[in-house]
């Protein structure tokens, strides 16, 4: 099967340089407590000048779709019955553990700034974080589904990974209205923001649950 990947669909140099220079940075997290599923993390985004692009949330939106249709070319190239025995997916579960904090604390750093309509927000870097953290995460889900040896948990995990996807293309599609309004975007818009966000919240709290079980 071929394999899916957000980076392999980037087109452009800036988006690739601007990605380097705070992706990396972070990969030496080595696990992530039981007790907090979800914690707080502030991403460290490039200091820059320059007037930031207009981002294409139609994009956007067609990078999550290729996402899920991953996992579901992922699930359907599985045996049809399981196998008996277990390949160790330890590192893999580790790995999405930490992005999917990382995933969340972006997302609710975005909310944030969208609703107290901070002027401060650095647009391009947070959304290219939260899609690198999203892919991360669905690579992740893929390898842990390749590697299980219960169909019932692949397609727990499955199912676990393309709700929060679906709920993060809510949460883009939500704030994509007030992106491109001023100050005075009506309270309903917020509102709605709010509880994708929250809605987010859950599934990758779930996502996380389901990992720890497998």
């Amino acid at each position: 099967m071929e394999k899916c990947s957000l980076k392999d669909q980037r087109k452009s140099q800036d988006d690739r340089s601007l990605i380097d220079k705070y992706s990396i940075r972070r990969r030496s997290i080595a696990s992530v407590p039981s007790s907090e599923p979800i914690a707080d993390y502030s991403p460290q985004l490039p200091k820059t000048s320059k007037p930031e692009k207009q981002i294409d949330f139609d994009e956007i939106q067609k990078k999550l779709k290729s996402m899920r249709k991953c996992l579901d070319d992922t699930i359907t190239a599985l045996p049809n019955q399981s196998p008996k025995k277990k390949i160790e997916s330890g590192d893999e579960k580790v790995e999405l553990l930490k992005e999917s904090q990382m995933l969340a604390s972006a997302c609710k750093m975005m909310v944030r700034n969208l609703t107290s309509h901070s002027e401060d927000m650095q647009w391009m870097s947070i959304v290219h974080d939260i899609l690198e953290r999203a892919d991360n995460v669905t690579r992740n889900a893929e390898k842990i589904i390749q590697k299980s040896n219960s169909i019932f948990n692949a397609h727990l995990m499955l199912a676990k990974a393309d709700q929060m996807l679906n709920a993060l293309s809510e949460v883009l599609r939500y704030a994509e209205p007030i992106k491109n309004k001023n100050s005075s975007t009506a309270d309903d818009d917020i509102k709605a923001l709010v509880i994708r966000s929250t809605t987010l919240t859950a599934t990758l709290s779930q996502l996380i649950q389901a990992v720890r079980d497998v």
